[in-house]
């Protein structure tokens, strides 16, 4: 009996989506295999591996990956599943675009990851901002920015 490979497809986020900068977003990809079971999941930006994992999502839900946008750009998301006999699946490209916020606004966010930890910030070039509410920095988004100090 020959292996069937796996299938794999990204649902979330769509191709063409724009993202905003500063944030995390969650890649959702539907992998199955029709004679075994996925046993990895494979995420990557571009040829840079985002994130791996062998842990089978519960009850029929998406397996997932975080995906910090903390660079203006133009990018495309894959995924890649394995199944139990080591059979291979490359998943249909997506092309996601990373763009700065509303104009006159501005988004900071601390985030932790494997890799370690990342302050992100988007202005206005020029503009002297101030960040309030500075005890949310435990991890939390932080958002609430004015605009209006010098």
């Amino acid at each position: 009996v020959v292996n069937q490979p796996p299938t794999i497809r990204i649902i979330s986020p769509t191709d063409d989506d724009q993202l905003v900068a500063c944030r995390a977003y969650n890649v959702l990809v539907e992998a199955g295999d029709p004679d075994g079971t996925v046993a990895r999941v494979e995420f990557f930006r571009g040829q840079f591996k985002l994130f791996e994992t062998t842990r089978q999502p519960r009850g029929g839900q998406p397996w997932q990956a975080r995906f910090n946008t903390d660079t203006l750009g133009v990018y495309e998301l894959r995924a890649v599943a394995t199944d139990n006999q080591g059979a291979v699946t490359v998943s249909a490209p997506i092309t996601i675009e990373v763009v700065p916020g509303l104009p006159g606004t501005a988004v900071a966010e601390l985030y932790n990851d494997e890799e370690g930890c990342l302050l992100c910030f988007f202005g206005t070039p020029g503009t002297k901002w101030v960040l309030e509410g500075t005890e949310a920095l435990s991890g939390a988004d932080v958002d609430g920015l004015d605009d209006s100090a010098s």
